[in-house]
């Protein structure tokens, strides 16, 4: 899956290209930008004449590259893990709150002083 996003530093607007499954990050032109969003993505109205300008042998060497990298399985890579085994039944972990109590006082406790917003109460 590619994801293309804009980071504005400083008032200038970086654009990036994402492909989660490899974990590739690439900062690109707006050329490149709009290219990839066309390709892996949708264009907004504005994108969209902005796209509409750009020379068509621009956006054929730039497919090329990005079939280049898809090639290499740097851009658009298969997902590593399909899915997950399911276990029907297992426990995986469990806790077990002997004493639903805190020693210290603290104000400023999430638990509310140790309490955790229930009776102070040890296991019967």
């Amino acid at each position: 899956m590619v994801h293309t996003f804009i980071y504005t530093h400083k008032g200038e607007p970086l654009y990036f290209v994402w492909d989660i499954e490899s974990g590739s990050l690439y900062k690109v032109d707006n050329v490149a930008f709009l290219c990839a969003k066309s390709r892996y993505g949708t264009l907004s109205d504005s994108e969209k004449r902005a796209f509409s300008e750009i020379p068509a042998d621009t956006v054929a060497e730039t497919n090329a590259e990005f079939d280049s990298l898809e090639k290499d399985g740097a851009l658009n890579a298969k997902p590593i893990i399909k899915s997950f085994k399911k276990r029907l039944g297992a426990v995986k972990a469990m806790c077990l709150h002997i004493c639903h109590d805190c020693n210290l006082r603290c104000e400023y406790c999430f638990a509310s002083g140790g309490s955790y917003n229930t009776p102070r109460d040890y296991m019967s």
